[in-house]
């Protein structure tokens, strides 16, 4: 098979979950957009997958058997590392595609060049046993803690740093865009050396990878087209455990704050408030203290350190506020003089401005 930059590989590690990796590769297969690289890395320890694969009997498919279960991180790196196409899609395998998703995807990332990711709004479902949908849940709708000019009706090109906010503040953050189920150019990967975690998943980590990714960027791509579909147990639909309600895992948080102390000088230059961003850090951590658990010694440990970070910052703002004031108010009124033609030309007569 020739693969050329226009080719979408489709990567999609997995273990054991035969009885919905059938609905996930057929929904890869069968999509409008065919000219794909399907790469599946299976750490099961049986030929319940690769059974399926042999039903399915599709060319474009790479079947990768590890010889054991070399752990879910090292599955995605394997797969991602046999991505040779000029566009990366990394998928779960419990999770399934619109027939027009790729489509989409791909059509928007060509008519938009600057933007290099773009994804797609998704539901989560619980299927029967002939894998039909009985009950769905939509993140977008039912989470309350999304900054309203995110979702700005019709929007399509959404600000890195809006989504990035969200996270780090949030107390139950989402990932409206993740690095995963998102069409992304590999140019844009290579380029800026975006490295893969150490572990992926509920403790974090894909949170700081979404995150990184996102930091090289002004701006990403998003479809509010329900082209996503991941599969859930009836139990995930319990008012405890829903996204907009459930509990963050400690290790969760840590990440996310690591994340904001390697990169806060970036993050900063983005316009980021740090005032507001480690003051969410310190109410979380309060929060994380007061609940009595294997995270409490932790959580006070890092409320001491957000503290000190948090008075650092403010008492940095106190002392840079009286120059910063002015030098605001003069940028801003260059910037007006110049888009203003009159003042100008009247600034010129006067010679006490010229135009560069």
């Amino acid at each position: 098979m020739t693969l050329d930059k226009d080719t979408i590989s489709v990567v999609i590690p997995t273990f054991k979950r035969a009885k919905y990796f059938s609905k996930c590769i057929q929904s890869v297969v069968n999509q409008f957009y065919d000219n794909l690289q399907i790469i599946i890395t299976d750490n099961s320890n049986d030929n319940s997958i690769l059974d399926i694969v042999n039903i399915v009997d599709d060319n474009r498919i790479t079947y990768i058997r590890n010889t054991f279960n070399i752990g879910s991180n090292a599955n995605y790196r394997k797969a991602i590392s046999h991505a040779t196409g000029g566009y990366l899609f990394a998928m779960a395998s419990d999770v399934y595609l619109d027939q027009s998703c790729l489509e989409k995807h791909y059509q928007y990332l060509k008519k938009n060049k600057d933007i290099p990711l773009v994804s797609a709004q998704s539901e989560r479902v619980v299927l029967n046993e002939q894998l039909e949908i009985i009950h769905n849940f939509n993140d977008i709708q039912h989470n309350v803690f999304f900054n309203k000019k995110i979702l700005a009706p019709k929007t399509q090109n959404i600000e890195s740093k809006l989504l990035i906010e969200q996270m780090l503040i949030s107390q139950k953050p989402f990932q409206m865009i993740s690095f995963f189920e998102s069409l992304i150019n590999i140019d844009y990967l290579r380029s800026n050396k975006i490295p893969l975690p150490d572990s992926f998943g509920w403790h974090g980590m894909e949170y700081s990878l979404t995150m990184n990714t996102l930091l090289h960027t002004k701006k990403v791509g998003y479809i509010h087209d329900i082209l996503i579909y991941g599969i859930y147990n009836d139990v995930y639909f319990d008012d405890t455990v829903r996204p907009a309600n459930r509990y963050i895992p400690f290790e969760k948080m840590r990440s996310m704050e690591e994340f904001y102390f390697n990169n806060i000088k970036k993050l900063s230059y983005m316009g980021l408030n740090p005032l507001k961003i480690q003051t969410s850090f310190l109410i979380k951590n309060i929060l994380f203290s007061l609940k009595i658990d294997r995270f409490s010694l932790l959580s006070i440990s890092h409320l001491l350190k957000t503290f000190f970070s948090l008075s650092t910052t403010f008492i940095y703002f106190i002392f840079t506020l009286p120059f910063s004031i002015p030098f605001t108010i003069g940028l801003n009124l260059f910037k007006y003089l110049r888009k203003n033609k009159r003042l100008v030309t009247y600034a010129k007569k006067i010679k006490w401005l010229h135009k560069p």
